[in-house]
């Protein structure tokens, strides 16, 4: 999907779908009702739901505390940063509450690189984490959780 619109509200576990009006935001500034495309949270659960074979289906908000979404669902595994992996998820945020998620994609001339759908006006990219440089990150890791690991 990359280079697909990026289109507030956009997504389903199919792929991309129509955005929706933010309320005279950026999205709308950017004409993202009238876009098929994915947000950032849309690609995230298109991507869960097609990796764990229809099995997991993620809301569509990244997550906060008034509002759990993808950040706090049950079936994520929270990793330490430093043990990300491929296909892991990273929320970005403060305190728990998260405005941005992306798909950690792994290194690229030694960077950190995440897949992400970053905002109104742009497209599926892969860009480096480090643009996210001094935000909390929260890594989470969707599907089966080995028995060894299992509480």
């Amino acid at each position: 999907w990359l280079g697909t619109e990026y289109a507030w509200g956009g997504g389903d576990v199919n792929g991309p779908t129509h955005g929706i009006s933010d309320g005279g935001g950026a999205g709308d500034a950017h004409g993202d009702p009238n876009k098929t495309g994915f947000d950032c949270s849309g690609l995230t659960l298109y991507a869960v739901y097609q990796a764990s074979g229809g099995q997991i289906t993620l809301p569509h908000f990244t997550g906060d505390h008034s509002n759990p979404g993808q950040l706090y669902d049950p079936r994520g595994q929270d990793i330490p940063l430093d043990q990300k992996q491929p296909g892991d998820l990273i929320f970005f945020g403060a305190g728990g509450n998260t405005h941005h998620v992306g798909i950690y994609h792994g290194q690229q001339n030694g960077q950190d690189m995440l897949l992400n759908a970053p905002q109104s006006g742009d497209v599926v990219s892969i860009q480096p984490l480090s643009n996210w440089a001094g935000e909390e990150m929260y890594v989470r890791r969707f599907g089966e959780i080995p028995p060894e690991e299992r509480p």
